[in-house]
C-alpha cells in the first residue's frame, strides 16, 4: 500500500499513533474476540516492527508525525493542534467534539466487538496505564520483554527488569488457545 500511495499522491503525509502495548493487551484481554494478552502482544509487536520501518523512511521526507495515543487523550487539544500544524490544516476546537455526530455514534453502536462504545463519548483523559491494576504480574513482564525494544524506542518505562527466558514467562500465563483468533496472528 505505501509504495502505490506514495507513487500516487506525492504530498501525502501520515500520522502514525502508537499505544503502550500493555493497556493494548489489556483491551483485547477483556474483550476475547481478538485472543488475549500474548495473541496482543504479538499483532502490536508485528505491527510496530512493520510500522517503524516505514516511519523511518518517511521521516526522513518529512511525511510522518508519531504521536502517543497517551499523549493524544490526555494532552488533545496541544496533540490535535501539532497534528493539525504537521497535515497544515486549520484547528477547529469543534474537532474535539466528535462524539456528538451521528456518524460516530452510529459507528460506535455497530461495532461487533463493544471496543469502540467510547467513540460515543468525550475523550476519556486517563483512559491508559489500566493494566497496571488489570493484568497480572507475569502478563505484564510477558508484555514487557517481547517488546524490551521497542518499548525503549517509544519511551515507555518498564516496570519490571527485563527477563531473557521468555519460555518461562510464557509458562506462566493462563491458556489463550480458545480465545485466539488464527487471523490476527497472521
Amino acid at each position: 500500500v505505501l509504495p502505490f500511495t506514495l507513487a500516487n499522491f506525492h504530498n501525502a503525509k501520515y500520522v502514525y499513533v502508537v499505544r503502550d502495548p500493555r493497556d493494548m493487551a489489556l483491551c483485547w484481554k477483556e474483550n476475547t474476540v481478538y485472543g488475549g494478552v500474548q495473541a496482543a502482544t504479538k499483532v502490536w509487536l508485528k505491527d510496530q516492527q512493520e510500522n517503524l520501518k516505514v516511519y523511518g523512511y518517511l521521516k526522513d521526507l518529512n511525511r510522518v508525525l508519531m504521536i502517543k495515543f497517551e499523549d493524544l487523550i490526555s494532552n488533545t487539544e496541544t496533540t490535535v493542534n501539532k497534528t493539525c500544524d504537521f497535515l497544515n490544516i486549520a484547528y477547529d476546537e469543534k474537532m474535539l467534539d466528535f462524539h456528538n455526530k451521528d456518524v460516530v455514534k452510529a459507528n460506535a453502536e455497530m461495532a461487533i466487538t463493544g471496543g469502540w462504545d467510547d467513540l460515543a463519548k468525550p475523550i476519556i483523559k486517563d483512559n491508559f496505564n489500566n493494566y497496571k491494576t488489570r493484568l497480572s504480574e507475569s502478563e505484564i513482564k510477558y508484555i514487557e520483554n517481547l517488546c524490551n525494544d521497542e518499548m525503549e524506542y517509544f519511551g515507555y518505562q518498564k516496570d519490571f527488569p527485563y527477563e531473557a527466558d521468555l519460555d518461562s514467562l510464557e509458562k506462566k500465563l493462563p491458556d489463550e488457545s480458545t480465545l485466539v483468533d488464527k487471523v490476527a496472528l497472521k
